[in-house]
């Protein structure tokens, strides 16, 4: 699709990595234009598409607020739809003679960058003449990655699969090397009735063709009545996960005792004393269903454990060390895919234990991990559990912690439950499960792969259970050197078996490690990275929902066997967002995301040592002998933070909490300040005015003809201000002849950063009024921008990354072009709230700010150093 639209526009499909850019195509113009590219008599009805750009507005100048496809009626008395051609979407251009339609590119050659054109408009018009090529085509023969992806898009079932791949190899319609595979890779499941390990465990339910999810559970307890008996249940954790209702997966909270957060990995192998579950409430921490058994039934599961213990020290081996290289040589038929993520069952594991050359080729840290291991495997998760058995797992702990395993469930289950295993491993174990495997394969392969109730009876029947004695097990099902008895409990276990008679269907892909969160500096480069559990998959990236579109130079897609990767170079604005990567093949399909945050080169910088400010401003001398004092003036609206900055600036100077200055709460949606109230801060020769703040309503809040008196010098200090009406020249408070003394030297525009864009236009309006007049008086204005932390959650975590925000840098330029200040006159900062104590790094942004503002003022009372103003 599209080399028909580079083909037959001359331009390639662009910005699909924008959000406001359209992503889709109608049906009628894919079928032209690919009918086109095919060498049909089909042709658009346009020399030029529809241009897009990135919409200003949503009122005038945004395709997609101003067209609503679902309104358009369809008929000869509908009436025709209007498109809009505004600068963010330009409109199509029809051909024309100097615009003919363009004749196909040969598809036996790459398309040439001037596309031919057609010789009559005829052709334009004529939809249903197709014709068949002037050449041969040479035909085209799919490959394994085409089969699948054609499977996987089709919809097929397995067997389906199957049928479609043996015919079209019949056929000669597919590559050599593509393999005829089915859907015989069939999954035994069986519930055991376990009696320890002196007697054999019997099949009391099995399945071939259930899935093991919730649904499938629930119904093979419903049919043992477990209800009824509430056996103690063993199982690996995924059933675990479905006994207690938790979603499956890589989630949150995969732990059925606790909510432990399995993404905090900064906490694994610091922290133990995680929340536990009180209850399981549907659509609340990964609890998808209800639960099944109460958890106090559920038994750990020592070999799933065991295996997930060896699976982790593998994966965090050097896959070019010796000791990795070592562990491929007694297990030839073992995939190295398989070798790389740790996949061992548990003869394989005994057998990496006698090999004693093993150790010897692993560095210091390897060593005393894999020794960890051994010992805990020999002295607590069999038979024998040694007295010193908390020590050994704390040693197992310590040692993967230092040699960088990751922690995964069974890891966690050993750190922070370890009180929650039975006294004796070996007989509260799901190896029974494991047993039974291997004594039912014989039957297997008498009944050639055809599970039924006979299959399953035969072998109950070929049980030899009269004595202790009679009762064998072969060397290669012998796991527990010591019998033991334990009560009677339930053990839910499933086997893919494949049928002896067909081949293997590919494994269903999941992963082992997901694409972690980044954050990364502008310009700087960025690699998402996870591993799967098998190779010969697709891979599918996007970014905010729409496909990758790779940019040459910039994005990198890398795919090394089982490890998938992402580099993203000279990371920019547009690189932000959240990226996912899909695996799929005709077994299924999973996914996995992360985001990307970029954060800005620092566009101001900002002292972060507040004593040298300090000193600097209690030492500060006004240029204008006849000044007293500097005074500012705060204004702005109901709530945005005024009174709470005077907090602050005489917090910081007092050297204790003031809070002698009301401040109005954010919902309140009226002033606490109802007078022209002064400040001072210590000993600095700085006062500070409040004042009640601006509301859209004419009758209500200060009146903009009082804030402009103030500025004047006309207003008293603790003069209180009447809504309904301006303070006028009769009134008896009123200065008629102010001096520079009188006058405000600097004006202070307060507002809160999550509030700029909902600001009413009227309150804007009396803002830039009073501004106006200000600047014609000369006196300097700043722009003072609060609660920056409720904007920007990277500000909030840390204050000294406030101007490396992209959104922080939004809303001051959005409050620029609202009010008409300049950037380099807003200072974004925040207040003293919640706090009980003072911060150093919210005191440097406020004292950054408040230094600016004492410099503007000096500037403007230098200028009347000579003589006082009088102003009329």
């Amino acid at each position: 699709m599209c080399e028909a639209y580079k083909a037959y526009f001359g331009m390639p499909v662009g910005d699909q990595d924008k959000p406001w850019a359209p992503h889709f195509t109608c049906e009628h113009c894919k079928k032209t234009l690919e009918g086109w590219y095919r060498g049909e008599k089909r042709a658009m009805h346009f020399a030029v598409p529809r241009i897009w750009r990135e919409p200003t507005d949503h009122s005038t100048n945004c395709y997609f607020c101003m067209v609503d496809p679902s309104k358009r009626r369809t008929g000869k008395n509908a009436m025709a739809v209007t498109y809009p051609d505004i600068p963010s979407s330009i409109a199509p251009v029809p051909h024309c003679p100097e615009l003919p339609v363009p004749t196909p590119p040969d598809r036996a050659t790459p398309p040439s960058e001037e596309s031919s054109r057609s010789d009559t408009q005829e052709d334009v018009e004529d939809h249903n003449f197709s014709s068949c090529a002037d050449e041969e085509r040479k035909p085209y023969y799919p490959n394994q990655k085409d089969l699948n992806d054609l499977i996987r898009d089709l919809g097929l079932t397995k067997s389906n699969a199957e049928l479609l791949t043996s015919r079209l190899k019949q056929w000669n319609l597919l590559d050599e090397s593509v393999q005829v595979t089915d859907s015989s890779c069939k999954s035994l499941k069986a519930v055991l009735l376990h009696n320890g390990n002196k007697y054999p465990s019997l099949p009391v339910a099995h399945s071939v063709h259930l899935k093991e999810e919730y649904t499938s559970v629930k119904m093979l307890l419903g049919a043992l009545k477990y209800d009824e008996y509430s056996w103690e249940i063993i199982g690996d954790f995924k059933m675990v996960s479905f006994l207690m209702g938790l979603q499956g997966g890589f989630t949150k909270y995969p732990c059925f005792i606790c909510l432990w957060d399995s993404r905090d990995t900064k906490a694994h192998y610091h922290r133990r004393d995680w929340p536990q579950w009180t209850e399981f409430t549907v659509g609340k921490n990964n609890v998808k269903w209800e639960p099944l058994v109460d958890p106090r039934k559920v038994l750990m599961p020592p070999l799933h454990i065991k295996l997930g213990l060896i699976k982790q020290f593998v994966r965090a081996l050097d896959k070019e060390s010796r000791a990795f290289n070592y562990l491929q040589d007694p297990f030839p038929k073992l995939s190295e895919a398989k070798t790389k993520a740790g996949v061992f069952v548990g003869p394989q594991i005994k057998k990496i234990i006698e090999y004693s050359e093993f150790p010897k080729k692993l560095n210091r840290k390897e060593r005393a991990a894999w020794n960890s291991f051994v010992a805990v495997v020999r002295g607590f998760l069999g038979n024998q559990k040694d007295e010193n058995y908390v020590q050994l797992v704390q040693t197992l702990i310590k040692n993967y912690a230092a040699m960088g395993c990751r922690m995964s469930l069974k890891i966690h289950i050993l750190d922070a439950h370890l009180d929650k295993f039975k006294e004796n491993m070996g007989a509260y174990s799901e190896e029974p499960g494991d047993r039974f495997h291997q004594g039912i394969m014989n039957f297997e392969c008498h009944y050639q792969g055809q599970y039924n109730e006979n299959m399953m009876g035969d072998y109950i029947w070929g049980l030899i259970r009269e004595s202790d004695l009679q009762y064998s097990r072969s060397a290669a099902d012998a796991a527990v050197d010591k019998e033991g008895e334990g009560d009677t409990d339930l053990s839910i276990t499933s086997y893919k078996v494949p049928d002896s008679n067909m081949g293997s269907y590919p494994t269903k892909p999941e992963f082992f490690s997901v694409l972690a969160d980044k954050q990364v500096k502008e310009g700087g480069h960025v690699t998402l990275r996870c591993e799967a559990n098998t190779e010969g998959v697709t891979a599918k990236w996007e970014r905010n929902s729409y496909d990758l579109q790779c940019v040459e130079g910039k994005h990198v897609k890398r795919e090394s066997g089982t490890t998938f990767s992402l580099l993203i170079r000279n990371a920019a604005k547009e690189d932000e967002g959240k990226y996912t990567l899909s695996l799929s093949n005709v077994s299924g399909s999973v996914s996995c995301s992360a985001m990307v945050t970029v954060e800005l080169r620092e566009w101001r910088t900002v002292q972060w040592k507040q004593d040298s400010m300090i000193t600097s401003l209690k030492n500060f001398k006004i240029n204008n002998d006849n000044i007293r004092e500097l005074r500012f003036l705060l204004h702005g609206p109901v709530g945005a933070g005024k009174s709470s900055t005077i907090n602050t600036i005489k917090t910081i100077f007092d050297g204790h909490q003031f809070i002698n200055c009301l401040a109005a709460s954010d919902l309140s949606g009226e002033s606490f300040t109802t007078k022209y109230q002064k400040y001072t801060a210590g000993a600095v020769p700085f006062a500070f005015y409040d004042l009640m703040g601006i509301e859209k309503d004419q009758l209500k809040g200060v009146q903009t003809d009082d804030i402009i008196s103030a500025l004047k010098g006309h207003i008293p200090d603790d003069y209180e201000f009447k809504p309904q009406a301006a303070m006028c020249e009769d009134n008896v408070y009123y200065i008629r002849n102010p001096t520079l003394n009188d006058q405000i030297h600097c004006l202070v525009s307060v507002i809160a950063a999550d509030k700029v864009a909902i600001m009413d236009n009227k309150v804007i309006q009396k803002m830039k009024t009073i501004r106006a007049e200000a600047s014609k008086l000369g006196i300097p204005q700043l722009v003072f921008m609060t609660r920056v932390d409720n904007v920007c959650m990277l500000t909030r975590e840390n204050l000294a990354k406030i101007y490396q925000s992209k959104k922080i840098k939004e809303k001051m330029e959005e409050c620029s072009t609202r009010l008409g200040v300049p950037m380099n006159c807003i200072f974004p900062l925040k207040n003293y709230h919640e706090e009980t104590k003072q911060y150093e790094k919210l005191n440097c942004l406020v004292l950054e700010a408040f230094t600016q503002a004492v410099y503007s003022a000096n500037d403007y009372v230098k200028k009347f150093s000579r003589k006082d103003k009088h102003v009329e």
